[in-house]
């Protein structure tokens, strides 16, 4: 899990220092003076159920808000308008036995800026679960694999 973790995470910091060439008109730079970009993951290793959260930003003090995790629980990050609230609902339902998915769908339905919000949830059984609101900042995504999200955005272009 953990050399697992380390290699999706390293290849995460690595795309955001690929050429923005696209965003230069947009901040009035030819290059930026540091990575711009938001991107984060939630992971659970298989063998061990060990779970895992982290994030890199441009915003400032972004660990404080993006992940939370619970041993034997789960583990989410809320990006993109971080909407906090998302951590300790997230995992209260999870503890209850509320699988990734359906915990993730509750508290979008409630949510009237959802369309703004990236989040990511790995269960303690490895299940996840991902949104990108259609109004995220753009260039968003997000994608899953085996007991893994990751979602970023400002990223240089749509293909990293």
């Amino acid at each position: 899990m953990h050399r697992q973790f380390t290699r999706l995470f390293t290849f995460a910091l690595a795309s955001t220092l690929l050429p923005y060439a696209a965003m230069a008109a947009e901040f009035g730079d030819a290059k930026p003076r540091r990575p711009i970009s938001t991107y984060s993951i939630v992971a659970r290793d298989a063998a061990t159920g060990e779970l895992g959260a982290a994030v890199q930003s441009h915003w400032f003090s972004v660990g404080a808000r993006v992940p939370h995790a619970r041993a034997g629980v789960g583990a989410i990050v809320t990006q993109s308008f971080t909407e906090v609230s998302y951590g300790p609902l997230g995992l209260k339902a999870m503890s209850k036995g509320t699988p990734a998915g359906k915990a993730l769908k509750k508290l979008i339905a409630k949510d009237k800026n959802e369309n703004v919000r990236q989040v990511g949830f790995v269960d303690a059984q490895g299940r996840v679960a991902a949104h990108t609101g259609a109004k995220a900042i753009v260039e968003a995504c997000d994608q899953q694999g085996d007991g893994y999200t990751v979602q970023a955005n400002l990223m240089a272009n749509p293909t990293v």
